[in-house]
């Protein structure tokens, strides 16, 4: 299946011009011509649009069918109209029905009408192939700035950060849709392909240029979920003692509000997958080898009574260089 722009922003919305091919294997001797054929493709009950074949010929054996018509659920389906759009573009396959339908008056009681019109076929629709990257629709994710914040009291961890993607339909779907909004669940990787834990993003808005493709997104205090606590502590080590912190995001972008020529579609389960390379405090030393935490000030205390040696508190200044903000309600350091 593929479809091209139908003036775009038209409202009400004019639809999707949309080709399908299809196979048909005739089993017998006969040979079946009609000037038109028109079909309404429907997908759970819900009439998607009415495409048509002209000088169609079925022969006995196979035959390669090619209908043209316009996509255009009613505004009421457009809930099913998304399941339709979101499984194919994602590579799950749907069961999609065909059934014949002649509109023109003098076409009616005729032999053509009651060949079309008792016309009844299923057909599965092969979702696109996930495994060949020009169908992927979220490519080149990178974590722009993140913060971290470790709430030592229940031991929970919130993520905040800037995300820019870039949103890209296959080349065969040559239509214009602007993202409003997604929700965002992933796990986090490790090299090991071990899952340090689960972030869950709720809905937020979205920036697109729709010119570049680019996706701007922010959010604030996304909850993650430790999956594997030596598999964080050695993330957590990686991001302050080395140059680079790295991690794969496994997941999927959900609730994906999109405006379309077909209207306001939802989108689910879109595949959100990238090798993730952060920079990392590098023991708080600079690109050239310089420390980049200064000690400013050392105060011996008095611990008090029945309390065996002295406190210190210590005023430090630290220089963060990296696009990694983290907060630590209480920090120990020996």
């Amino acid at each position: 299946m593929s479809t091209a722009i139908c003036n775009i922003g038209q409202t009400p919305p004019c639809g999707l011009l949309a080709t399908v091919t299809a196979s048909i294997y005739n089993p017998s001797i006969v040979t079946l011509s009609l000037n038109n054929l028109p079909l309404i493709m429907s997908y759970k009950g819900v009439d998607l649009g009415l495409v048509s074949s002209n000088n169609f010929q079925m022969i006995p054996g196979n035959n390669i069918l090619t209908l043209t018509g316009i996509v255009l659920p009613k505004s009421t389906d457009l809930n099913i109209a998304s399941q339709f759009f979101g499984q194919y573009l994602t590579g799950i396959t749907s069961l999609v029905s065909m059934r014949g339908y002649v509109s023109n008056s003098n076409l009616q009681n005729t032999a053509a009408s009651y060949t079309i019109n008792s016309l009844t076929m299923e057909t599965l629709l092969q979702g696109l192939d996930q495994s060949n990257t020009n169908n992927k629709l979220l490519k080149t994710i990178n974590i722009q700035s993140m913060g971290i914040l470790v709430n030592t009291e229940d031991n929970s961890i919130s993520i905040t950060g800037n995300v820019n993607a870039i949103f890209q339909l296959p080349y065969n779907l040559q239509m214009t849709a602007t993202i409003l909004s997604t929700a965002i669940n992933f796990n986090m990787l490790s090299s090991n392909n071990k899952i340090i834990g689960s972030v869950i993003i709720p809905s937020i808005p979205v920036q697109h240029n729709t010119g570049t493709g680019i996706l701007s997104m922010s959010f604030n205090g996304a909850n993650m979920n430790i999956k594997d606590l030596n598999e964080m502590q050695l993330f957590a080590s990686n991001l302050l003692l080395t140059p680079t912190a790295s991690f794969k995001m496994d997941g999927a972008a959900s609730e994906t509000n999109t405006n379309s020529p077909l209207g306001l579609l939802i989108m689910n389960n879109i595949p959100a997958k990238e090798s993730i390379n952060l920079q990392g405090f590098n023991q708080f030393l600079d690109y050239d080898g310089k420390p980049l935490l200064k000690i400013n000030r050392i105060d011996i205390l008095n611990t008090g009574a029945g309390i065996d040696g002295f406190g210190i508190s210590a005023s430090l200044t630290i220089t963060n260089r990296m696009n990694i903000n983290n907060s630590i309600n209480e920090y120990h350091n020996k």
